[in-house]
């Protein structure tokens, strides 16, 4: 089993969010998320 840890961040520029729709074909086809990364101990 892996441990990994899960980083975000909220952008926000002139008033506007920064959010991303997930690949029609993946988990959870379109819908909405805020961009995130994946950081696994190695």
């Amino acid at each position: 089993m892996y441990k990994f840890d899960v980083v975000a961040a909220i952008i926000i520029k002139d008033n506007k969010f920064f959010i991303a729709q997930r690949n029609r074909d993946k988990h959870m086809g379109l819908s909405w998320e805020f961009p995130r990364r994946k950081s696994r101990e190695r």
